[in-house]
């Protein structure tokens, strides 16, 4: 196993385990704040170029899989958005419902929920972020790599264009 396909190895770990913890959150928390539908889309262009790549390029088809899940991951991501939006749980029935005792013990329960969600928020999107940053550069830098490894030398710059376009 050569230097490229551990790293690629890597970014594909990394991108896969960048991702789980903040659809677990969403789901959790029934919340997408936070969360950008914009990034995950990016996210999903850039695992179909990474999936053409390794596919077209290499014939890496556990790659290319893993740039499918990566991808899945992403498409899942941005239905829960759409679905949840931006506003916690409930918070606006809260808003509009009668006041009464049972509603704000209610209300004091999901903004104790909220606050410990929100507690760990910061680092954990942080840490995401990071991990994402990482598997992205790696992923990047890998692909090109085997893309111009295995490539002739006449099909080189139509595949790394189409590569570079389709990431762009």
């Amino acid at each position: 196993m050569n230097s490229i396909s551990i790293a690629s190895t890597i970014a594909m770990a990394v991108g896969l385990a960048a991702a789980f913890p903040q659809i677990v959150r969403m789901l959790s928390s029934r919340s997408a704040n936070g969360q950008s539908i914009v990034g995950w889309g990016m996210g999903l262009v850039a695992n179909g170029a990474m999936a053409y790549v390794n596919l077209a390029g290499f014939g890496a088809v556990l790659l290319a899989a893993s740039n499918a899940l990566s991808g899945t991951l992403c498409v899942v991501a941005m239905l829960l958005i759409a679905r949840f939006g931006h506003g916690a749980d409930g918070a606006v029935e809260a808003a509009a419902s009668v006041e009464s005792q049972a509603a704000r013990s209610a209300d004091a329960a999901r903004e104790a929920r909220a606050a410990r969600v929100a507690g760990r928020t910061p680092a954990g999107v942080m840490i995401a972020l990071i991990l994402l940053g990482l598997g992205w550069s790696a992923a990047t830098v890998a692909g090109a790599a085997l893309l111009t490894e295995s490539s002739t030398v006449t099909m080189r710059p139509r595949r790394q264009g189409i590569s570079d376009s389709l990431m762009s």
